[in-house]
């Protein structure tokens, strides 16, 4: 049975083999046509798009003109705009080699009834040999399909598609170059923002590679102090240094004033260039003004939300971040407990205690966790009365080179203690974070007793 069966295998695969060789080798074996791929075009201009000057287009509601220069575009009269070059481009080809979809109408008796006796738009292309064409634009056609169009020196209405229409109905202000800021975050240096004549300032420096704990970013006015780097980042970098306005108010704003320009605004230092931007508020509409343009920027809603933002809200509130590699000695003094801890270098080795028992140093380094992960919550406003006052708790750090860093809790109002660090008062912190700290503590000692 075996031997049958590779038998009619064989047949059959030479049956197979047979049936191609015929098919595709007789002479009358007809090419199956290639199917369509798009609707049929139909040529109505077909000039080479680098033989146009100049380009005007008169709507309803703007009229502006570009002229060419050299491989670029400007705006007629006005060559300080900024514009997309590249879309200045694209109309010019749309335009010099327009197509249609259909044929509406030959010689049409009525272009009123295609929205062609008052265009919405007139398109007018001037040529290197001194000719010109227009192209007027009408109504949509029903459905949507794109809009009724034909040549200023013709009748024939054509059906042009909706993109191409619409790049003929486009006003100045989809040319404009909006873009404020363009810049790499990552080359940044210094970001000063003035508000209501107060400064706040950010400086970077770059840490050691293996320096876990300091921060790149640090506050540097009104306070001295490390910053949180990914909410410098996100908070200050990010929208700062991609700014896109919505619109231009104003090209050369001989009076700046309207657009509530007071003082306000931010300079950006990065690792190339310095960029100062001017901040106003008029009417609920945010502007901006960059030192080295003329232009006035329309802001949307949300775009400056890099103005609102202070020291607290981007500085570092561990108040005791320091790493255990430095760290001698640690005397801590909490409500209803105190307890030294102590690290002990012996080469690369390093030995933990606490109340000078040996402790253990997962145990001890959970513990040195929660010290230093200690987080403020708020800026101290009203003034804090220490004088002949013991703090309601304190954390010492003595460092392997001799210096101390102290932190002291002293009453502030009902819920919170104000923190002075070294002897600075600057934010207050809850008091229950230092009653749980101090539960923790106790429960670490109990057990190391253990």
């Amino acid at each position: 049975m075996r031997k049958w069966g590779i038998i009619v295998s064989f047949v059959l695969i030479f049956a197979i083999l047979g049936t191609a060789y015929f098919f595709l080798t007789r002479p009358d074996a007809p090419e199956k046509p290639a199917e369509a791929t798009g609707k049929p075009v139909i040529s109505v201009l077909s000039y080479a798009p680098e033989q146009v000057l100049q380009i005007e287009i008169q709507s309803r509601d703007s009229r502006l003109a570009f002229v060419r220069d050299g491989e670029t575009w400007l705006v007629k009269n006005e060559p300080d705009i900024e514009i997309h070059a590249v879309r200045v481009e694209l109309l010019c080809v749309s335009a010099a080699t327009l197509s249609a979809e259909s044929l509406v109408a030959g010689d049409a008796k009525d272009l009123h009834a295609y929205g062609l006796s008052s265009p919405q738009a007139e398109v007018k292309l001037s040529l290197a040999n001194g000719e010109t064409e227009a192209i007027l634009v009408g109504d949509p056609a029903p459905g949507g399909d794109g809009y009724y169009a034909c040549l200023a020196s013709s009748t024939d209405v054509y059906l042009i598609s909706g993109s191409t229409g619409n790049q003929f109905l486009q006003t100045l202000a989809d040319y404009r170059v909006l873009t404020v800021t363009a810049l790499n975050s990552m080359d940044v240096r210094a970001v000063s923002i003035t508000k209501n004549g107060q400064v706040f300032k950010l400086e970077y420096e770059e840490k050691a590679k293996d320096d876990g704990f300091s921060s790149s970013w640090h506050i540097t006015s009104p306070i001295i102090r490390n910053a949180d780097d990914s909410l410098v980042q996100e908070k200050i970098l990010t929208p700062l240094c991609t700014l896109i306005a919505v619109d231009v108010a104003a090209d050369k704003a001989e009076d700046i004033h309207p657009f509530g320009f007071e003082g306000d605004g931010v300079e950006i230092r990065t690792a190339h260039e310095t960029v100062r931007l001017s901040v106003g508020t008029a009417d609920g509409i945010d502007y901006v003004m960059r030192e080295d343009k003329p232009a006035v920027y329309m802001m949307g809603s949300g775009a400056l939300s890099f103005m609102n933002i202070g020291a607290f809200d981007v500085l570092e509130r561990m108040t005791n971040l320091i790493s255990i590699d430095t760290v001698d000695t640690i005397d801590i003094t909490l409500p209803g407990i105190a307890a030294t801890m102590d690290v002990d270098f012996e080469g690369e080795t390093m030995h933990y205690f606490v109340n000078d028992i040996p402790a253990d140093e997962t145990a001890f380094k959970d513990m040195y966790v929660e010290l230093i992960a200690l987080e403020v919550d708020g800026e101290v406003v009203a003034p804090v009365h220490i004088d002949g006052q013991k703090p309601s708790a304190s954390i010492v750090f003595t460092l392997t080179d001799g210096s101390t860093t102290t932190l002291a809790y002293y009453p502030y109002d009902e819920f919170n203690y104000a923190v002075y660090e070294n002897s600075e008062c600057t934010f207050y912190m809850k008091k229950t974070k230092l009653t749980e700290l101090g539960e923790k503590l106790r429960t670490f000692v109990q057990n190391t007793k253990g």
